[in-house]
């Protein structure tokens, strides 16, 4: 079937790589520069013109693209294959051919008469010119053993997409975009790379929710991230779970009472914390000028957020609390005993405010 939207029909080359034959490709091989321009014109109108400098469009996003499927372009055709084929990653290879243009023509206005539907294809619930809304999920997670600090969560990335992207959500939505990461400091502290990608996706549009969580190691970068986009865009909720805070990278303000320091002024619509401070509260060390172990991590709570004390409120976290109490003189046991239980009293407390910390997503991430 011909193409039929205003940018995209009456083209001969797009017709053929419409109807399965070569596809449009990136340089080196150089395609018919009308067609090229179209599909250009079609990405802009379809909301991925964030992805286009002068190089692509001199005169402007409203003037003549160059018709040249160089790397703005294929980045842009990534982008929207990625949306359209969330699920399909063999199908997000940069090539718009008889799968791609498809797509793109049924969301662009008709030609023949865009004031009316065609019967064969379901129209998007909201204008293509505002688009769809596009949520956006920042995880940093806490960083088991054997996994390299800083590295791409492609897991919880998948998780995410197969939770949350569900039929029903995506006849209103684009397809949520998961960022993740697990945690890390210093060289392996993502938050710059997380905040240019949440920029970019909200690029596309304005509309759709922004939520950042960081756990564990995490807890810091994810709190980067958001004072890095509070400039910049509005943040819906910002949750850190038991986030780990340590002395030797300056994150404590003061010991006693605890205070964590924060990486600039975070807003948001909705702030949580949830945390316990019984884990390093049994690493005293009298020999540190803390007055704790040394490398000890900090879990506590955090100035301008909802703070949430799992040692009260943390069934998990109460059993593990409760059972050290029990054990005659636990307080007086050597640190390489105690050890353990702190990180037990943490573990608990992440287990504790996950399910509360979803239940939150899920009323701000669904249909």
């Amino acid at each position: 079937m011909p193409l039929t939207s205003k940018i995209l029909s009456g083209n001969s080359r797009l017709d053929q790589a419409a109807a399965g034959g070569t596809p449009l490709r990136e340089l080196p091989q150089v395609d018919d520069p009308e067609a090229v321009k179209r599909v250009q014109k079609a990405l802009v109108a379809l909301g991925f013109s964030s992805f286009f400098t002068s190089k692509s469009f001199p005169q402007g996003l409203n003037g003549e693209p160059d018709g040249r499927y160089g790397t703005e372009t294929l980045d842009a055709v990534k982008a929207f294959q990625k949306q359209v084929f969330p699920n399909d990653p063999g199908q997000q290879d940069g090539r718009v051919g008889r799968l791609t243009l498809p797509e793109m023509d049924r969301r662009l206005p008709q030609g023949r008469n865009p004031d009316r539907p065609r019967p064969d294809v379901p129209v998007d619930p909201k204008p293509p010119a505002q688009g769809l809304p596009l949520d956006i999920f920042v995880l940093f997670s806490g960083t088991p053993p054997g996994v390299v600090a800083g590295s791409r969560d492609t897991a919880a990335e998948a998780e995410f997409k197969k939770n949350f992207n569900t039929p029903a959500y995506l006849k209103t939505h684009q397809p949520a975009e998961p960022v993740c990461f697990f945690g890390g400091r210093n060289a392996e502290d993502h938050s710059k790379n997380a905040a240019d990608e949440v920029l970019r996706l909200r690029g596309q549009t304005k509309n759709g929710v922004t939520a950042i969580l960081g756990v564990s190691i995490g807890g810091f970068p994810a709190l980067n991230t958001a004072a890095l986009l509070t400039p910049k865009l509005k943040l819906d909720y910002v949750a850190i779970n038991d986030g780990a805070f340590f002395e030797g990278f300056n994150d404590i303000n003061s010991f006693n009472p605890l205070r964590i320091r924060l990486p600039g002024g975070i807003t948001a619509d909705r702030k949580d914390n949830f945390s316990q401070i019984f884990g390093h509260g049994l690493l005293t060390d009298s020999r540190n000028p803390s007055g704790f172990m040394q490398g000890a991590e900090f879990h506590g709570p955090l100035e301008g957020f909802n703070n949430t004390n799992m040692a009260l409120a943390g069934t998990r976290t109460v059993g593990v609390i409760a059972a050290f109490s029990a054990v005659p003189g636990g307080r007086q046991l050597p640190l390489a005993a105690k050890k353990p239980v702190a990180t037990k009293a943490h573990v608990a407390a992440v287990a504790d405010a996950d399910p509360l910390i979803d239940k939150v997503l899920k009323s701000l991430i669904k249909p």
